[in-house]
């Protein structure tokens, strides 16, 4: 039996699963063989036997996609919300925030056919970016968007400064890292420090891997436990399905202007893309804000004024009717448009090299510790 190889194995299938990645027992298999090259292990049998007693050591069966309903038993659901229910007790409802990040395709046509095939004499276009929302629990304040692209100054950026705009960061992949958390949690600090120094407010983050501990003056950051986001994250309750309807009403809108005025179908810009976003989240009422923070239940329930029913699945269903009217390739459901990054990943993930690493500096660790 080779532990360590079991325990790098096990930090490199969580880490998958919490980017949403589906993992067979092959690619268990061909992992550990990956793995126990690395640690140099020689002469093991990765069988079909030792994977399943892998699994049943590690409780990997009960393991379901990162985010997703029903991955922890409701009994922890309740649990860890009665926590949250005590610890933000103390803060008012201007002083509670949520940051959660989603991929966004920001140019991508309502086409379901091209997006399906392999290959196409035309290929859809999925270029992504990265936006990370946030805002307060009473609504009143929703934090400048945050996009992340892939190019410090792309071409469409001439002459433009999108800071007014959106924060916007860079890196080659378009993910939320580390490094770029921090710098948007010490501004977000700075300015709830500018406006009161004695001001404090927590802030809720998921526990994706770009997201790591800041030691903040005026923020407290409070990750929420794994697997929890789809019953306990406000942003992941209906407020980024929101943003996403706006955006994307918006830019099918900005096709059905392109065919009337150039007799074809334009895709926009990252310049154009970012002022969509900004009044995308402008769009974004109050109410739905209240509601999806009711809907997690892990506060004092909000008194709403005015209930109002969210309509902007219905509204995008509108404009893609619109569309099609002029644009025979348009045909994917409001529903199917909205959700099209719902696999994609945003976050920075751990490398192999990294995952061993840690390994062996918590083997070092209990060594030291007998010696």
């Amino acid at each position: 039996m080779y532990p360590e190889l079991e325990d790098v194995l096990f930090i490199w299938f969580h880490e998958k699963r919490e980017h949403g990645a589906i993992i067979s027992d092959e690619i268990l298999i061909e992992k550990a063989k990956y793995f126990g090259t690395m640690l140099n292990i020689s002469n093991f049998k990765y069988s079909d036997g030792w994977i399943n007693k892998f699994k049943k050591r590690y409780n990997i069966s009960s393991y379901k996609l990162h985010g997703e309903a029903g991955s922890v038993d409701q009994n922890e659901i309740n649990s860890e919300r009665l926590k949250l229910q005590n610890e933000l007790k103390e803060f008012n409802l201007d002083d509670i925030y949520n940051l959660d990040e989603t991929a966004l395709f920001f140019k991508m046509e309502p086409n379901k056919t091209l997006s399906d095939k392999k290959e196409s004499d035309k290929k859809i276009d999925k270029t992504r970016i990265t936006v990370a929302l946030c805002c307060n629990a009473s609504g009143r304040d929703k934090i400048k968007p945050l996009v992340i692209g892939r190019f410090k100054n792309p071409r469409c950026f001439k002459n433009f400064n999108p800071e007014p705009v959106v924060s916007y960061f860079n890196n080659s992949i378009a993910w939320m890292t580390a490094s770029i958390f921090s710098s948007w949690c010490e501004t977000f600090n700075n300015n709830i420090k500018f406006k009161n120094e004695k001001r404090k407010v927590v802030l809720l983050v998921d526990n994706a891997s770009g997201h790591k501990p800041v030691v903040l003056s005026n923020v407290i950051i409070k990750f929420l436990p794994p697997n929890t986001t789809s019953c306990l994250q406000p942003l992941d309750a209906g407020i980024i399905n929101s943003f996403k309807a706006q955006y994307r009403k918006g830019l099918v809108k900005s096709f059905i202007e392109s065919l009337d005025d150039f007799n074809e179908l334009k895709t926009p810009d990252l310049k154009d893309a970012i002022y969509l976003i900004n009044r995308a989240w402008k769009s974004v009422t109050v109410s739905t804000i209240k509601k999806c923070w009711n809907k997690c239940n892990i506060l004092e329930q909000l008194v709403l004024d005015d209930l109002e029913d969210d309509k902007f699945l219905k509204e995008l269903d509108e404009f893609l009717l619109k569309l099609k009217i002029k644009y025979d390739k348009c045909d994917m459901s409001a529903e199917e448009y909205l959700n099209l990054e719902s696999l994609e990943v945003t976050s920075e993930e751990l490398s192999d090299e990294e995952i061993v690493k840690i390994l062996l500096f918590k083997l070092n660790l209990i060594l030291k510790k007998i010696k």
